[in-house]
């Protein structure tokens, strides 16, 4: 944890003026450090990760967004508030993973389910991911 307040000092900096790219590098480096930890954290860390992120991930690009989206989709005790961002996406790269694996949105979420309605409608091939 000591690693994710010696990021801090930065990220305020990245949030108001970073580039795609700096934002991209620090979305890897929080991401990375979460996915290292989740299983053992609590709520509050996680809290503490999602206030992070979801700051960051709505200025950055596809490619960053859908990567984490992905990352975060095999997770039982994903950041909740970012999950239910990348799951609003439009873009089904990032929007897919989360709908098709991440559990933490509640299946019988309105916007959940008009999101997969919309996804098999385009998509006919994603009905055949489930939970592993």
């Amino acid at each position: 944890m000591a690693a994710a307040f010696s990021l801090i000092p930065e990220l305020d900096e990245i949030v108001k003026n970073g580039t795609a790219e700096k934002r991209a590098e620090a979305i890897e480096r929080i991401s990375g450090l979460f996915l290292q930890g989740a299983a053992h954290f609590e709520t509050r860390h996680v809290a503490l990760f999602d206030d992070i992120l979801v700051g960051l991930v709505p200025a950055t690009e596809i490619e960053t967004r859908a990567e984490l989206a992905e990352r975060l989709s095999k997770l039982d005790n994903a950041p909740p508030t970012l999950v239910k961002q990348l799951a609003r996406e439009t873009e089904i790269r990032v929007s897919g993973p989360i709908l098709r694996r991440c559990w933490t949105i509640p299946p019988w979420s309105t916007s959940r389910a008009e999101k997969v309605r919309s996804i098999w409608r385009r998509f006919p091939d994603a009905r055949r991911c489930h939970r592993p």
